[in-house]
């Protein structure tokens, strides 16, 4: 993990993508160019072509040389994922339990291996800070919603369990035809590191954090 308010992803940063994922203060360090969009735990995939807010949408790409795209979050997973082939094209995902349970993740390499003809195995894709299967306890709505039984595990009250919300993630993006040894995690869970990461269960809405990446503006 690096100093300051972004932490970077070694396979992101070897290939030459700029790119964040936040940490306390990184909202307020926002890189210039930004795309963002009003996230509303769905699942919509929205191609952005300039900085600044857009139309509600939860996965966000681009291919404009020197555009960054990013989501913010405080305690659902951040995805950003990176490719070079055909052509540079970044991508920013959010995805909560309701995102996740809906396989956004999965759902965005599809629909850009049809919409923009990059196959799953051009893709690098990084998992972010997000609160972990340690604290993120999940009541029974939440448990028939989500349809893996393996990211689960029995939780202390009666029905209820904890919930892996990044394995979920990672067993889509894998089951979406992106190789195991192409996928990383940065940073850890964000209710239990208070002094690094801003967290909504633990701090009840207050704070966020900011993730990011650029494409390229050069192949």
């Amino acid at each position: 993990m690096s100093s300051g308010p972004f932490l970077r992803a070694p396979i992101l940063s070897e290939l030459g993508i700029d790119h964040g994922f936040g940490t306390r203060g990184s909202f307020e360090a926002a890189p210039a160019r930004l795309a963002r969009a009003q996230q509303v735990h769905g699942v919509r995939i929205l191609e952005v072509q300039a900085e600044g807010q857009s139309d509600e949408a939860d996965a966000l790409f681009a291919i404009s040389p020197g555009l960054a795209v990013g989501v913010v979050t405080a305690d659902c997973v951040p995805v950003l994922l990176a490719a070079r082939r055909p052509r540079p094209i970044v991508v920013a995902v959010h995805a909560g339990w309701r995102g996740s349970a809906r396989e956004i993740a999965k759902s965005v390499v599809e629909h850009l291996q049809e919409a923009q003809g990059v196959w799953p195995g051009e893709w690098l894709a990084v998992i972010g800070p997000h609160i972990g299967p340690c604290c993120y306890e999940v009541d029974a709505p939440v448990r028939r919603a989500i349809r893996d039984e393996a990211v689960f595990a029995r939780g202390e009250r009666r029905d209820h369990w904890m919930l892996d919300l990044g394995a979920l993630n990672q067993a889509q993006l894998v089951r979406a035809g992106i190789p195991e040894e192409q996928i990383a995690r940065v940073g850890g869970c964000t209710f239990c590191q208070p002094e690094n990461f801003a967290s909504y269960r633990r701090d009840r809405g207050s704070g966020r954090m900011l993730h990011y990446l650029r494409v390229p503006n050069s192949a």
